[in-house]
């Protein structure tokens, strides 16, 4: 173990990839439920990877602020969004740097966006509404 990662998992892993491309295929899927206002609910569906079927059973709320007509309940899409862009990256890294014996004490990530809502609300067609950079 390193980085608290199965470095022996992680080898034998690179070499089921290396000998077929197709188990380094990873299927990925969720459903949304509409709760009221603003506030969705997200299930996973089961993720397929190579030839193995991975059960993933997991829920999450999506709501927005107040002043954006939610109830604030939990993160937004684009928390959710920036989060999981944060997530990949660490796990990329972490990988990495296992997979070349480099030990790692402490890994933080931030990530800031800033979005013009005049495009979101249709106030102006000219502004894109997802985050520009």
């Amino acid at each position: 173990m390193l980085n608290n990662i199965n470095i022996a998992g992680l080898s034998e892993f690179t070499n089921e990839v290396k000998e077929s491309t197709t188990e380094g295929q990873a299927a990925y899927g969720i459903t949304l439920d509409w709760v009221s206002g603003t506030k969705t609910k997200v299930k996973t569906k089961n993720m397929v990877l190579g030839h193995h079927k991975i059960i993933r059973d997991f829920e999450f709320i999506i709501d927005e602020p107040s002043q954006l007509l939610g109830v604030n309940h939990a993160p937004n899409p684009a928390e959710y969004m920036l989060g999981g862009l944060a997530g990949c990256m660490a796990v990329t890294f972490m990988a990495g740097a296992t997979a070349m014996k480099v030990e790692i004490n402490e890994l933080k990530i931030e990530i800031d966006g800033t979005l013009d809502l005049s495009g979101f609300l249709g106030i102006d067609p000219t502004i894109n509404s997802g985050f520009p950079n």
